[in-house]
C-alpha cells in the first residue's frame, strides 16, 4: 500500500510540473497590468522555458512570447533569419525576435499580432521553427523545431481571457 501511495504522489508531482504558472503584476507608474504564463524550467531541453505575457494599458492589450535558452547542451539562437510559427499545421507567421542576454543564456521575444490573438481559442497546435547556430561556431547549422505542449497552450488561452 505504501509503495502505491509513493507512486501516485510521484505521478501527481510530475503532472503539476508540466503546467505553467500564471502570475499578475500591476505597474504603479502607469497603472498597466501584466499577466504572465511562465512554464516550468527544463534542465536539459530546449527551450529552457516560455513566458507568455499580456500587457493591459489604457484599453490596449499587447502580447509577447519569450523563449529562454540557457541550456549548455543545446544550440543557440541565430539572428540571421526570422523565427517561424505554424498554427494548426496550416497558418505560418514570421517574426523578427528581439534578443537579450540573461544569466549566461539568451532569450528571444516576439510580439504577437492581433490576428493571432483574435483566433487563439481555435488554436490546437503551435510549432516553432527557430534558426540556430552550432555551438562555438558562427555558421548557421540548422533549425530547431518544437511543438508547444498542450497544457502550456491552454494556459496561454487562459491569460488571453483574463482581465
Amino acid at each position: 500500500m505504501f509503495k502505491k501511495l509513493v507512486i501516485v504522489c510521484s505521478l501527481l508531482s510530475l503532472f503539476s510540473v508540466a503546467n505553467a504558472e500564471i502570475l499578475q503584476m500591476k505597474d504603479s507608474i502607469d497603472n498597466s497590468k501584466y499577466i504572465y504564463s511562465l512554464s516550468p524550467k527544463q534542465p536539459l531541453q530546449f527551450p529552457k522555458y516560455f513566458m507568455f505575457k499580456k500587457i493591459i494599458n489604457n484599453n490596449s492589450k499587447d502580447y509577447f512570447l519569450t523563449i529562454q535558452n540557457d541550456n549548455g547542451v543545446t544550440k543557440t539562437f541565430s539572428c540571421a533569419e526570422y523565427f517561424k510559427m505554424t498554427i494548426n499545421d496550416k497558418d505560418i507567421y514570421t517574426f523578427l525576435p528581439t534578443f537579450s542576454d540573461v544569466s549566461g543564456g539568451k532569450q528571444a521575444t516576439i510580439h504577437l499580432s492581433n490576428a493571432i490573438i483574435t483566433n487563439f481559442n481555435s488554436i490546437n497546435k503551435i510549432v516553432f521553427k527557430i534558426p540556430i547556430f552550432a555551438e562555438r561556431s558562427s555558421k548557421l547549422s540548422s533549425y530547431y523545431y518544437f511543438e508547444v505542449p498542450q497544457p502550456i497552450l491552454d494556459e496561454w488561452k487562459q491569460v488571453i481571457t483574463m482581465e
